[in-house]
């Protein structure tokens, strides 16, 4: 009912009392996380979003430490749920100009998606990569210093999963 009824307060554009509704839920039901880890981690997703949508950065990003958090409580750490989450706070770091640890994050699902054998959450996590680099390199800041989009393509597809991003992987030409 809380989604619900801050779906409805968002489409109508009272994003500020969206987030209000969405935060009064979460404070009654996320003592609920074990016992219910999928509905209550919709219920904090859908609070981090609107977060995210009002521009507020820390909100978005600690919102998704807390639906990684309300899963992990009640599916354990191998659930592919939990790893997506995972995904989920990677991107929030990337959202907001974290390239490096996005990456680094990224890639630690990838890793523990192939160990656990779930080829499309690793696909994912590649993915997402990709896309954040393809972002960088064909933005105007001076991280997007690549000469091409197949360039950026073919670092990420001639680097396995299992090696570690550097501290270096957003600056001029660091990884070819």
């Amino acid at each position: 009912a809380t989604i619900a009824h801050a779906e409805n307060q968002f489409v109508s554009g009272n994003y500020k009392a969206a987030r209000t509704t969405l935060l009064a839920g979460s404070g009654r039901n996320k003592r609920y996380a074990k016992q219910y880890p999928v509905p209550v981690s919709d219920l904090l997703r859908a609070n981090s979003r609107v977060a995210a949508h009002l521009g507020e950065g820390e909100a978005y990003r600690v919102g998704a430490l807390d639906v990684l958090a309300a899963l992990k409580s009640g599916l354990g750490t191998s659930d592919p749920r939990v790893l997506v989450a995972r995904v989920e706070v990677a991107d929030s770091l990337m959202k907001f100009g974290r390239y490096e640890t996005a990456e680094l994050r990224y890639n630690e699902v990838a890793r523990e998606a192939r160990r656990l054998n779930l080829p499309l959450v690793e696909g994912f996590a590649m993915l997402r990569v990709a896309s954040m680099k393809l972002s960088v390199a064909t933005s105007s800041s001076p991280a997007g210093t690549y000469t091409s989009t197949w360039e950026v393509l073919g670092i990420v597809a001639t680097r396995p999963s299992s090696e570690p991003a550097s501290a270096a992987s957003f600056s001029a030409r660091s990884i070819v």
